[in-house]
């Protein structure tokens, strides 16, 4: 298209997975000690789409500047288990062994949050609609669904713009639509007086020799609450590359040469510094410089 300036493809793919490994309810085999087996017996669906692009923008004598994205979307459910957890806090931390219907496999689970007390303890939700602050619920349908981990949505952008013999290059990618657990925060994040429950999540510090210590902190790590939005964007890398012309290379016997300065996970953008936290977007970039020859 456009001269083969413009080139693309799309696909489109709806999979249905049966006969799937997976755990499942059954007798416990003498000696082994378990009330699951894992048999065929899963079923799940994937739906999505695949988009590629690229194209060149300006191709002059002295100018060239060309693109490409990648976009891809995905959606996943479990269409069919025959397994339930036999307790509630393994469906909390082993999720990918007590799959739900209805959901993605790669599913996380956990209490919904109800707020600081008065007091700063975490509170939470059960099945019922009732607070639960010094009490943890333990019945399996207090426990709900709080996202996939697996993006909904990714893709990248890569970009060389080229002048006479320097040339730029940077690459961007991006996720979303999905959710990752996090429990970084800071003390000045943290409830600390009567009030602060309006404005923080953060439960207050509790020492061991405090007599509140006894109440359940994990609510708040197994809670919506330490639950958030991990869409994010990274400029991956960027890089300038200078040619060296041919009447300079053959000065001292070379048939070309390269300098390359480059910079690798430039930025990171999130929703929240606990996301960009979690993603290591703290972290410093790091910088690189190449001298390629060639003889």
């Amino acid at each position: 298209m456009f001269s083969n300036r413009l080139n693309g493809s799309i696909e489109y793919y709806n999979k249905k997975g049966k006969d799937l490994l997976a755990s499942s309810n059954g007798i416990s085999v003498e000696g082994q000690g378990f009330s699951t087996n894992t048999i065929n017996n899963g079923e799940m669906t994937n739906r999505g789409v695949e988009l590629n692009i690229s194209g060149t923008v300006i191709q002059t004598r002295d100018w060239s500047w060309t693109l490409q994205g990648v976009f891809g979307y995905n959606h996943s459910n479990v269409d069919y288990v025959n397994v339930e957890a036999p307790v509630y806090f393994l469906q909390i931390d082993q999720p990918q062994a007590f799959p739900r219907v209805g959901v993605p496999f790669t599913a996380m689970y956990g209490y919904e949050w109800a707020g600081l007390s008065e007091d700063g303890l975490p509170q939470v939700y059960d099945a019922e609609g009732n607070l639960c602050t010094q009490n943890t619920p333990t019945n399996l349908d207090d426990i709900i669904y709080l996202g996939s981990t697996t993006p909904t949505y990714s893709g990248s952008v890569s970009t060389n713009l080229r002048w006479r013999d320097f040339t730029f290059s940077a690459l961007v990618l991006f996720e979303g639509g999905h959710k990752q657990r996090s429990t970084y925060f800071t003390y000045d994040d943290r409830w600390k007086k009567a009030g602060d429950e309006a404005s923080t999540n953060f439960p207050r510090y509790i020492s061991n020799e405090n007599p509140d210590f006894y109440c359940n902190m994990s609510l708040f790590e197994q809670s919506s609450a330490a639950v958030y939005d991990a869409s994010n964007w990274k400029i991956r890398n960027i890089s300038l590359t200078y040619n060296l012309p041919r009447k300079y290379c053959s000065k001292f016997y070379a048939q070309g040469a390269r300098v390359m300065f480059g910079v690798e996970n430039v930025a990171t953008f999130a929703k929240s510094k606990q996301m960009k936290y979690a993603l290591g977007g703290y972290n410093k970039p790091n910088y690189m410089m190449s001298l390629n020859l060639n003889f």
